[in-house]
């Protein structure tokens, strides 16, 4: 989450994503954005200077705070879930959810391994593992070890932006999804944009994703 809401208008150019504040030295990198995303970065980042925030809509932490800036999203996400219902445990007394943010990083990993399992083309388990931050060296994706460790974690560098494309662009949307943003620009008396996922309404007489989340 705080790589996301880290992200600057000059780091988000030419179709790319540029992580320059991360928790370890695997996490700086350059990815591409998912074309999904193009009309929402296009937006954001329009009439904006190259050191402003991509998310200039999350609140500052005063000085000295110990919350980062993603902690709203982390905030907004806990009561989206919980108004949803959305939930998973395995007791009672379990305090935490099982279901939280990074659900959405374990949930594009699957996806790009169920790519490759399906004969998708392009990219390999060490290409995910560089999109993802992932130590290549004897680490493991889903569960997934990765051979080769010393030979294909050290030797051949990160994998080539193409390759890195081809994972996440494998990677889609459940149907009816679609990436859209609500309010207008920053300074209008309408609330600020915020991204949100909209499921597409029913065509009459489609019931098939009735009842479905």
């Amino acid at each position: 989450m705080e790589e996301v809401a880290g992200l600057k208008v000059k780091d988000c150019a030419d179709g790319c994503l540029r992580v320059t504040d991360a928790k370890t030295p695997a996490g700086l990198r350059t990815i591409p954005a998912h074309s999904a995303l193009a009309l929402l970065i296009a937006r954001r980042t329009a009439g904006k200077g190259p050191n402003d925030f991509l998310f200039d809509d999350l609140e500052e932490q005063k000085p000295g705070s110990k919350r980062d800036r993603s902690a709203p999203v982390s905030q907004a996400f806990t009561r989206e879930r919980r108004r949803l219902g959305v939930d998973e445990r395995v007791s009672d007394a379990q305090r935490q959810s099982n279901v939280d943010f990074h659900s959405w990083r374990r949930w594009f990993i699957r996806q790009a391994v169920a790519g490759l399992e399906k004969g998708g083309s392009g990219y390999t388990p060490w290409t995910l593992a560089n999109v993802v931050d992932h130590k290549a060296e004897d680490g493991s994706i889903d569960g997934m070890t990765l051979p080769l460790g010393m030979t294909m974690g050290c030797y051949p560098g990160a994998a080539p932006i193409e390759a890195m494309r081809a994972c996440i662009e494998a990677v889609k949307l459940p149907s009816g999804c679609t990436v859209e943003e609500e309010g207008r620009a920053a300074g209008s008396q309408e609330p600020k944009r915020r991204p949100v996922l909209r499921r597409k309404p029913l065509a009459q007489g489609d019931s098939s994703r009735r009842g479905k989340d």
